[in-house]
């Protein structure tokens, strides 16, 4: 018997997880590492101004391998970004949610300082 996918929490038509190890195009790998929107990645990869392996790539659409594909923008090399870290804080009453409140009050801060930036 299939399971409905609601009640597994899987929104129905909700894209996979990706391997970093599949090919994939080159703008929404930048915009993945959090260097410039789609949009923006294809005015880069037009104007010129990203290389893949050393190449100047002008065409939208190219697939990067980016695990193995060395990408620069503007000559700066790309770091893959991160895992991604989710965190549900029922927030208490009375407490702010800034990072800082120069009036002193308890804010979100407080309550996670000791994770990883």
């Amino acid at each position: 018997m299939a399971r409905d996918p609601k009640s597994a929490g899987v929104k129905p038509g909700a894209p996979k997880a990706k391997s970093t190890g599949e090919p994939m195009r080159l703008n929404k790998w930048l915009a993945e590492c959090g260097i410039a929107s789609r949009r923006h990645a294809d005015q880069l990869i037009s104007e010129g101004a990203v290389l893949v392996n050393g190449k100047k790539v002008y065409e939208l659409g190219t697939r990067v391998q980016p695990n193995t594909d060395r990408i620069t923008v503007n000559g700066k090399p790309v770091k893959a970004p991160g895992e991604k870290v989710y965190i549900l804080f029922n927030k208490p009453k009375n407490v702010v949610t800034t990072m800082s409140d120069p009036l002193g009050r308890p804010s979100i801060s407080d309550y996670f300082q000791r994770l990883p930036v």
